[in-house]
């Protein structure tokens, strides 16, 4: 993930001056994500709260280089390692009601040439309907050193270990792994959402294929990715997945999922860039 965040090029951190202690009130006033300026609007201040959240509550100004718009947002400013119970946040939607295995919650970093699957996450997917993600440490916690060996520089070629799959809430997606599935019109915390129920990212299809992790112990991860399985993140969520392609409309929307088989020509890239692939 340290990798990544050095592709961040449209993101500005400002500190702010007032109280850090913000009110659930003040950030809930806001909207999820400019959605009044269109869907182009929403894809570009979509936000990465793995990389993107500021780590000392200040205000978070997000900017696209090849537009004027700036947008001081404080959502994410408060401390996200409350649990969601205490923040007196919605549950996570219920995946089964939707026709899927598992939920998800989700971010985006934006794609990596080397990743810790060993595949360069844009590439991947180029010119497929394939999004490439990272799965949180929980969904691929076997790694070449061991059961949950993931710790800074050895985090690579993971894959699914005991306890994630059809017997448990944490689906088992490491590296090279798909599934499909569809985002949920419901934010992980309480914020307005203008995009309509029937805007395509919502009633669209995905297919996704792990390219990545998120590893539970840097900081910046630890409320949104958990480290073992059967786990929950701070928004009572088991799984995340960091997208690093998102479609047009997105903002940090749950995702529905279920695992399923790559594709022929998927399964073919993967083989042909990775050593890590299942």
């Amino acid at each position: 993930m340290a990798v990544r965040a050095l592709l961040l090029t449209s993101i500005f951190l400002r500190l702010a001056a007032g109280d850090n202690d913000l009110e659930d009130s003040a950030i809930a006033a806001d909207d999820e994500c400019l959605a009044t300026i269109g869907a182009v609007g929403t894809e570009r201040c979509a936000l990465n709260a793995l990389q993107l959240k500021s780590a000392t509550s200040r205000d978070v100004v997000l900017g696209d280089p090849d537009t004027n718009f700036t947008k001081v947002d404080r959502r994410w400013a408060m401390g996200t390692l409350h649990g969601a119970a205490v923040m007196g946040y919605e549950p996570p939607p219920s995946a089964a009601a939707l026709g899927y295995g598992y939920m998800a919650t989700t971010t985006r970093y934006g794609t990596n040439p080397f990743t810790a699957c060993d595949m360069d996450s844009g590439a991947l997917v180029e010119d497929t309907d394939y999004l490439s993600v990272a799965s949180a440490q929980a969904m691929q916690d076997l790694f070449p050193g061991g059961l949950g060996a993931c710790e800074p520089g050895h985090c690579r070629c993971g894959k699914a270990g005991p306890g994630t799959g059809p017997d448990s809430p944490t689906a088992a997606m490491g590296c090279g792994t798909c599934g499909k599935g569809r985002f949920v019109r419901q934010l992980p915390r309480p914020y307005t959402i203008w995009m309509p129920e029937d805007a395509e990212i919502f009633t669209k299809e995905y297919n996704i294929v792990v390219a990545d992790v998120c590893p539970a112990w840097e900081s910046q991860n630890k409320p949104w990715c958990p480290a073992t399985p059967s786990e929950t993140n701070s928004f009572g969520a088991h799984n995340h997945l960091d997208f690093a392609i998102v479609p047009p409309q997105y903002d940090n929307f749950y995702f529905a999922f279920t695992p399923t088989e790559c594709s022929p020509e998927m399964k073919a890239r993967i083989a042909r860039m990775s050593n890590c692939h299942p």
